[in-house]
């Protein structure tokens, strides 16, 4: 075993406090188990910081709806499963480093 049960605690602490991502806290934890390098470490040195920023949110999302506006009337017109559509295509658009709460939020606000 190549990690220590205070990286563990590190790893849970960046997830809990909203840096990464549960999906992303996965990946981190596979690498900790290959090379025993600390999470905070493999989070900077791979990029993999959770976006919360509505401001770098925002433009995906109104990128998204500009190219689905068939998607946009159904949702309008009562098919709400929809929002996971937009809400996936976001997350897949930013390598899914944003945060699924803020996204979730943000595009429902979008398409009222």
């Amino acid at each position: 075993m190549k990690f220590t049960a205070k990286q563990i605690a590190e790893l849970v602490k960046m997830v809990d406090g909203g840096t990464i991502s549960s999906k992303i806290a996965k990946q981190v934890f596979e690498t900790m188990i290959k090379t025993g390098t600390n999470p905070t470490q493999i989070v900077e040195d791979k990029g993999l910081v959770q976006i919360s920023d509505p401001a770098i949110i925002l433009p995906i999302i109104d990128e998204i709806i500009a190219k689905n506006p068939d998607n946009v009337a159904k949702f309008k017109a009562g098919n709400n499963k929809l929002l996971g559509f937009f809400v996936g295509q976001v997350l897949k658009s930013t390598g899914g480093k944003a945060n699924p709460q803020v996204v979730n939020q943000l595009v429902a606000e979008k398409l009222k």
